[in-house]
C-alpha cells in the first residue's frame, strides 16, 4: 500500500471537489455516499495517526472521534 497516496486521495479536499463538480458532471451525479465514505475515511485516519491527544481516537465518552470507529465497525 502507498499511504501516502491513499491519504491523498482520501483527503477532505477531494470529497469537496467532488461535491462542487457534482451538478456539472453527469458521473458524479449519485457521488454523495462516496463523499461521506472519503470523509469517514479521512477522519479515521486523521484520528489514527494524531499526535495531539484532543484529536486522537481515546475509549472515553467524550472523544470526538469515536463516532468515526463506531460507523467503521
Amino acid at each position: 500500500m502507498n499511504v501516502p497516496l491513499a491519504t491523498e486521495v482520501f483527503s477532505h479536499n477531494v470529497s469537496v471537489a467532488m461535491a462542487i463538480h457534482q451538478p456539472i458532471c453527469d458521473k458524479l451525479k449519485d457521488s454523495t455516499p462516496t463523499q461521506k465514505f472519503i470523509d469517514l475515511v479521512f477522519n479515521l485516519i486523521e484520528a489514527m495517526s494524531s499526535r495531539i491527544p484532543r484529536n486522537a481516537l481515546y475509549a472515553e465518552g467524550n472523544c470526538r472521534k469515536k463516532q468515526v470507529s463506531i460507523v467503521i465497525r
